[in-house]
């Protein structure tokens, strides 16, 4: 992979991210998964102190409400653990931060939600196989720009971050904003020039670093560093630096030289008020640097509120010194300025890129209004893949659920020991749950749908096999059900129990479905795109589908908790489900047909 990545601003800049390799990813994620499994510790912890009778029939209402509460807590935190902290953090989690990577967007700005949500659900395919992460590994390792599977999907990148902006940065010494001084004023883009040769502003910069940590060296580090340094640069000064490689006063001499060429440099401008302007224009220009990292990294540190709080001259004095940072910066990377340059004056560009144009929004709906025909549109644009999901799906029930029919003795390896000597509490519906504990029925059951459609859309990135395999598996157990059912002859229990909420749970899972399978389109059909930039395309449409479908499934695991188990009678309990699917029909026909949302 490679290691540096350069993005061209759209203000004609070159910006250079340090990518973050297989190892400082993987001690990043070693730190989120201790501070992760602390959260889950201290959660299990506290849910046992307060609330001794978990899950058992004599829960009190509090009780039974506080472990529903506690179960989708667990599930968001198992789930949602990176999805929070790089949303509130701008890319970052605990573990990002401590090693200092964050997460950021191919142009280099900071991630969306959209993109969030895409790299961090599909996290479970670059976990496999479990827990080892070996597919994200691989990933990262061969990938041109270190992506993991989740990353090429949502088009992000890992950076080591390195926005320490130059607030420290020298005033009467920095050759690097004198270096641009000059040449704003016509000189040379050297910094010296001699009979002999000529000094580059690289080995000026080489020599300061020297004369700034000199003291602080051993004596045979400075001599042997003096000497590495002075070498070349005797040659321009017509002397031979074989001839004081053994003198006993070398140490003296490499100093003096070095310190005549400082000198030199300094006297290098002209005439005394040209050499007098020059320096006003380096000292300004290192003052600029320096209060723009100050300010930069300040605003970071407090994003929009930040923002927000400066008036228009502050603004408009933002702009003005980021656009001379930029020029500096450009002028820096084509005429050869020595690293430490460079990488100073990137470093604080890549700050004030972000900052300002890192909260630029896009037009992607994704709440309200917009959001409920936006879901409906995509699904009625990507009908074929939907029927596709609901094919694979509906073929599996039937098939399971004939060959129960004609092969009884099939039910003991498809249909779940607790289906065997069935009973049903009631005549209308297949469990009897008391009314006390339906709110941790309904959690529990919520979790567990959402989870299913987060792997059905996940597994879309093994090239659609996770996706199909889900399909066919919670198909043939619903066939096998059905037909085992009918033939103890509990098959009214069991429609009685399915009928309120599993027209709106099945649509969402075959959607969820669908979603995967668009991803798997992404990667095996891409089109007249690049295969990238399908999946990526793909990846935005699939997010649509698979935010509807866990909404969807919210709905349904609230009636299957509630509704499904209660004393509502046959004919309620069908006209719940025909109006579910009327419901969904008109929605999914009609919705969003007014408008057309522009950009994803």
């Amino acid at each position: 992979m490679e290691e540096v990545l350069k993005i061209a601003t759209p203000d004609n800049v070159e910006l250079e991210f340090d990518l973050a390799g297989a190892g400082s990813r993987f001690l990043a994620l070693f730190i989120d998964t201790l501070v992760w499994s602390g959260i889950m510790i201290v959660l299990v912890v506290g849910f046992t102190v307060t609330s001794g009778q978990a899950l058992s029939r004599s829960l009190s209402g509090l009780e039974a409400w506080q472990t529903a509460v506690f179960i989708f807590i667990f599930f968001l935190t198992r789930w949602g653990y990176y999805i929070f902290f790089e949303s509130m953090l701008r890319g970052q989690t605990p573990g990002k931060r401590a090693i200092g990577l964050r997460v950021i967007r191919e142009n280099g700005l900071p991630p969306s939600t959209s993109q969030i949500l895409i790299r961090n659900l599909l996290r479970i395919a670059d976990m496999l196989p479990p827990p080892i992460y070996l597919v994200g590994a691989l990933s990262v390792l061969l990938s041109k720009r270190g992506q993991r599977l989740g990353d090429m999907a949502a088009g992000t990148l890992v950076i080591r971050e390195r926005f320490g902006t130059g607030s420290r940065t020298r005033d009467s010494r920095d050759y690097g904003a004198g270096w641009i001084a000059r040449l704003e004023r016509g000189h040379s883009q050297f910094a010296l020039v001699l009979p002999k040769g000529t000094i580059t502003i690289r080995q000026v910069a080489l020599i300061d670093a020297y004369h700034n940590r000199k003291e602080s060296l051993s004596q045979e580090q400075r001599n042997r560093l003096a000497w590495e340094i002075s070498k070349p640069l005797f040659l321009l000064f017509d002397q031979q630096p074989e001839d004081l490689e053994n003198d006993p006063d070398r140490l003296r001499v490499c100093e003096s030289l070095m310190d005549e060429i400082l000198t030199r440099v300094r006297q290098s401008a002209g005439g005394e008020a040209d050499r007098g302007k020059i320096d006003e224009d380096a000292q300004s220009k290192s003052r600029t640097w320096s209060s723009f990292g100050a300010r930069v990294e300040k605003l970071l540190r407090s994003g929009k509120r930040g923002l927000r709080k400066l008036t228009g001259p502050d603004m408009k004095g933002l702009l003005v010194d980021y656009r001379r940072v930029s020029t500096d910066l450009a002028r820096a990377q084509s005429m050869g300025a020595d690293r430490n340059t460079i990488t100073k004056l990137n470093r604080m560009a890549i700050g004030g890129h972000n900052l300002l144009y890192g909260y630029v929004k896009t037009r992607m709906a994704v709440s309200g209004r917009r959001w409920f025909g936006l879901f409906a549109r995509e699904v009625r644009e990507n009908y074929r893949v939907v029927l596709l999901s609901a094919s694979i799906f509906f073929a599996a029930a039937l098939v399971s659920l004939l060959a129960v029919r004609w092969h009884p003795e099939l039910a003991f390896e498809l249909v779940g020991p607790q289906f065997y000597d069935f009973q049903p509490a009631r005549e209308e519906s297949l469990h009897d749950i008391p009314q006390i504990i339906r709110p941790v029925a309904a959690s529990a059951i919520l979790s567990n749908n959402l989870q299913v459609a987060i792997l059905a859309f996940a597994f879309g990135m093994t090239l659609g096999i996770g996706t199909v395999y889900l399909l066919l598996y919670n198909g043939i157990h619903l066939g096998s059900v059905i037909g085992w059912m009918g033939l103890t002859g509990n098959g009214r229990a069991l429609w009685g129990w399915v009928m309120p909420h599993g027209a709106t749970e099945i649509t969402a899972i075959i959607i969820a479905g669908a979603a995967g399978l668009l991803l798997a389109k992404g990667v095996l059909v891409p089109g007249r795109y690049r295969r990238c930039g399908s999946l990526k395309m793909m990846a935005q449409k699939a997010l649509i589908l698979e935010l509807g479908c866990m909404l969807m499934l919210g709905a349904a695991g609230l009636i299957e908790g509630f509704a499904s188990p209660s004393q509502i009678g046959f004919p309620v309990r069908i006209a719940i489900m025909v109006g579910s699917i009327l419901l969904w029909a008109l929605y999914f026909s009609s919705a969003g047909k007014s408008k057309r949302i522009v950009g994803v």
